[in-house]
């Protein structure tokens, strides 16, 4: 399956926007690509396997190109341990999505639209 160009993806005429927390799942992701807009999974408080998973799924139901928004919720607390295990445990999601992303074949895209590489994170 071809990968859209990124001009065929800013073509969209309807973006459905990722909201964290429960509506943004495959079947609202694959519903807005049938109808011609450009939907989003919401990645932020899901682990890295529930997340491709979901990026499986809506890659098996239609070839349309979808969009992940991830973020990390919430500021980091003042207690060092806490923080060195979030700091841990973010690389090793990293390792882990970058193995998934250069597996699925998906294109990461910065702020201007450029392909991410893993060394840009």
């Amino acid at each position: 399956m071809a990968r859209p160009r990124l001009t065929d993806v800013l073509r969209r005429p309807v973006v459905v926007a990722p909201m964290a927390g429960g509506p943004s799942k495959p079947e609202l992701v694959i519903a807005a690509a049938r109808a011609g807009a450009l939907g989003f999974l919401a990645a932020g408080y899901k682990t890295p396997a529930a997340m491709a998973a979901e990026i499986a799924a809506v890659r098996a139901a239609t070839p349309e190109p979808f969009g992940v928004n991830v973020f990390v919720p919430g500021l980091p607390g003042a207690d060092r341990k806490a923080l060195d295990e979030r700091l841990k445990s973010a690389r090793d999601n990293n390792r882990f999505l970058d193995k998934r992303i250069a597996d699925l074949e998906v294109e990461l895209l910065d702020q201007n639209g450029r392909t991410e590489t893993p060394e840009m994170r």
